[in-house]
């Protein structure tokens, strides 16, 4: 069965590919240079080139603050060509997984939000993908919507290559305590998707509609950059602990407003498609031990504090991966996740 997989210069989509090779499906990575997902012609010319049974778009925009100031932009990627990817689904009969967001939600409730619970963006880019999502459901049955949360990985940008930067260059940080969330390992992401494409290649009857996927259990940003300190410590990356300040969210200057609140209850996707969540804790530990043992492609050895302080760039693709590694090191096949 074809998987199509939109944005895989994303930290989500280069995991995919990343993982590919472990499952029995024949996937379509893409990136923009290759699909921009906006353009609706070039869409249409990529699917009717390729004809896949599922469309997976990890393609997204994601840069919070700066969506408030680029609303057209954040809106024609995450809401106009969300639906345009929907409608093409809708003519080809493909399945159309797609990857939302905790910000589609205020964070006033004081519990985990489930599926049902009503949705109330307070930024640009929680009501880009909302308005995505609505257009998903308007258009198409046959989706799975996924709402995410704090994703983290060894590819692209993300909060924990952020702080191992910070903690290199041996800078006391200061992070928000009182905005809670669950993280999200994009590892531990693809191996659910790649699961829910099994299912439906097998032509097991599977349950679409909106669901939640997160590693649990719920932390702030405080704490989890807390546990990566204490990693990287562990793990001889910096020589000593770091100071970290808790602060309120109050104190932090940010365009964009946030949730206070915005743990996902994962109970629906366990229950209909027997997924397997897994502590972030171990999730974190992997993907730093990955990034400073092996590099962002699983080969390179000892070039974590480069990778880190900015001096070795990590390639954008897996075939850039591998010319850098056969050019400038010594490497060793990984085993496989």
């Amino acid at each position: 069965m074809k998987v199509l997989i939109t944005g895989t210069n994303g930290q989500l989509g280069w995991e995919m590919v990343k993982q590919s090779s472990i499952y029995d499906l024949e996937t379509i990575p893409l990136d923009k240079e290759k699909l921009d997902i906006t353009n609706f012609k070039q869409l249409r010319s990529v699917i009717k080139k390729y004809k896949p049974e599922i469309i997976v778009n990890t393609a997204a925009y994601t840069s919070v603050d700066l969506a408030e100031k680029n609303e057209k932009e954040a809106h024609e990627v995450n809401h106009h060509a969300v639906r345009n990817l929907a409608k093409i689904c809708k003519e080809h009969s493909i399945l159309f997984i797609h990857i939302s967001t905790d910000y589609v939600f205020d964070g006033k409730k004081r519990e985990p939000y489930l599926e049902i619970d009503d949705v109330n963006p307070l930024n640009t880019y929680g009501l880009s993908k909302n308005k995505g999502e609505d257009e998903i459901r308007a258009i198409l049955p046959q989706h799975i919507i996924l709402r995410v949360s704090w994703v983290f990985g060894v590819h692209g940008k993300n909060f924990i290559k952020t702080i191992l930067k910070l903690l290199i260059s041996n800078e006391d940080l200061t992070i928000i305590d009182d905005q809670f969330g669950c993280p999200t390992s994009a590892r531990s992401l693809a191996k659910c998707i790649y699961e829910l494409c099994i299912k439906y290649s097998k032509g097991k009857e599977i349950e679409y509609g909106t669901f939640h996927f997160a590693n649990y259990p719920a932390t702030t940003w405080y704490l989890f950059a807390k546990e990566a300190a204490n990693l990287a410590h562990k793990n001889k990356i910096i020589k000593k602990p770091i100071n970290i300040r808790p602060i309120s969210y109050k104190a932090y200057d940010s365009q964009a407003e946030r949730p206070i609140n915005s743990v996902l209850s994962t109970k629906k996707i366990e229950n209909s498609f027997k997924i397997t969540i897994f502590s972030w804790f171990e999730e974190l530990e992997y993907t730093i031990k990955e990034i400073f043992d092996y590099g962002c492609v699983g080969y390179v050895r000892n070039k974590g504090i480069e990778i880190a302080k900015g001096k070795y760039k990590l390639p954008e693709t897996l075939k850039q991966g591998f010319q850098q590694i056969k050019r400038k090191h010594k490497w060793q096949q990984s085993k496989q996740i």
